[in-house]
């Protein structure tokens, strides 16, 4: 089944994981588009021109605003998966309809409704088993595991604690933190030079690797 919108919305609004991209539907002009992975959305403003307007020449294939609400309902509830398109434009997806709300234009003569629709993009979702991911047998799936290696940081000549901190966090009042993950490793550089205690980690000597947490 093939559904066209009977009114165009004045601008569809393309949401993604960081920033919005609007597309100026009406005059077509500078149209902008994100890359493919990181759009999730696509949603708008519009109206649905009610039964005065049945055979005004810019409304393209009036259909009654109920009629129109029967589909959207069917649509979502059943997850079916549609193809959206818009003339013009680079939006051209697999989508499904999230959701929608309508309502009566009450300043219309005319028997408008006014809604606002968003479909969601969609993305085909692959299970594989470890065999098939991997392509092997008679492996521990441990050992495919990866292994997440800790920030470390070799100890220079001038550092301190906060310098560390303020390099790695930007913030230096946060060196407690690194004093809290190398404690035995600082306490045992200074027993060995003699001192008694590093006071509170600010001892710290070239040539020492902290663990930055």
């Amino acid at each position: 089944m093939r559904f066209q919108f009977p009114m165009l919305p004045r601008e569809v609004r393309c949401r993604t994981a960081a920033r919005f991209i609007d597309y100026d539907i009406m005059s077509l002009g500078a149209l902008s588009f994100p890359l493919g992975e990181e759009l999730t959305e696509f949603s708008w403003k519009g109206r649905l021109p009610g039964p005065s307007r049945e055979g005004f020449s810019f409304i393209r294939g009036w259909k009654k605003p109920l009629e129109i609400q029967t589909w959207w309902s069917i649509w979502r509830s059943r997850g079916m998966l549609l193809h959206l398109m818009v003339t013009g434009t680079t939006i051209n997806h697999y989508v499904y309809l999230k959701d929608y709300n309508m309502d009566v234009d009450e300043s219309s003569a005319y028997g408008d409704q006014l809604y606002d629709i968003t479909f969601v993009v969609a993305k085909p979702l692959q299970v594989f088993t470890e065999r098939e991911l991997f392509g092997v047998a008679n492996i521990n799936p441990e050992y495919l595991r990866p292994v997440i290696q800790p920030n470390t940081h070799t100890v220079q000549s001038g550092d301190t604690l906060w310098r560390i901190a303020q390099r790695f966090y930007g913030d230096g009042g946060r060196h407690g933190e690194i004093y809290a993950a190398n404690a035995e490793v600082i306490e045992e550089a200074a027993r060995s030079r003699g001192f008694a205690s590093s006071r509170s980690g600010h001892w710290i000597f070239p040539g020492m690797v902290l663990v930055i947490p």
